[in-house]
């Protein structure tokens, strides 16, 4: 469906696209970031395929374990700078901050509701990885969690750790993204200044 290789794509429940959906629902939790975003790359095409609108959510919580004042200006400073980018790609954004007031528990739920799919970023360790185990459950439409992690998705690690042959197949790094100007014999092919 996308042009993500499979390895980095991970379908999390049982339900599939909605495509009375009114949206396709990008949930950034990990990779917040517009450039070298594999995940957001994957929510663009199924858009793009599904003929719907993009829509991103970015929530911060201030309620974890390891939440301080620091990362939190710090994170609010990252959707601030998401926020600009959004708008100027004319994509629709929704950052969320929660409060003492305001968990923003079943915001993703409702926003999911509506969409044909939800798309997210998979991250091996601590908080993200627990909101997906506790998140995957409560969704009704497919909700796929995208390895963007490194050049290799973590699914073939060890194989690219010890492999048969020293090379590494360069459909791998081409999956990444596009943009980082890998040919298909794993060749650089950017231009040189």
């Amino acid at each position: 469906m996308t042009s993500m290789s499979p390895e980095r794509t991970h379908v999390l429940n049982e339900h599939g696209i909605n495509t009375e959906g009114s949206y396709v629902l990008y949930w950034m939790i990990a990779t917040r970031r517009l450039h070298y975003n594999p995940s957001l790359q994957y929510a663009v095409e199924m858009a793009q395929q599904l003929g719907k609108p993009l829509l991103v959510f970015e929530a911060v919580s201030t309620r974890h374990e390891y939440a301080s004042d620091r990362i939190i200006t710090f994170m609010t400073q990252g959707l601030l700078d998401n926020l600009e980018h959004f708008n100027a790609h004319r994509i629709r954004y929704i950052p969320w901050v929660s409060t003492p007031l305001q968990s923003g528990a079943g915001l993703l739920e409702m926003l999911a509701s509506e969409s044909c799919a939800v798309i997210t970023d998979l991250f091996p360790t601590y908080h993200p990885k627990h909101v997906l185990e506790q998140v995957k459950s409560r969704l009704s439409v497919q909700f796929v969690a995208v390895d963007g992690n490194g050049v290799l998705p973590l699914s073939i690690g060890e194989r690219a750790l010890f492999p048969k042959s020293p090379c590494i197949p360069p459909s791998h790094a081409r999956s990444f993204c596009p943009s980082l100007g890998i040919d298909s014999k794993g060749k650089s092919n950017s231009k040189k200044p």
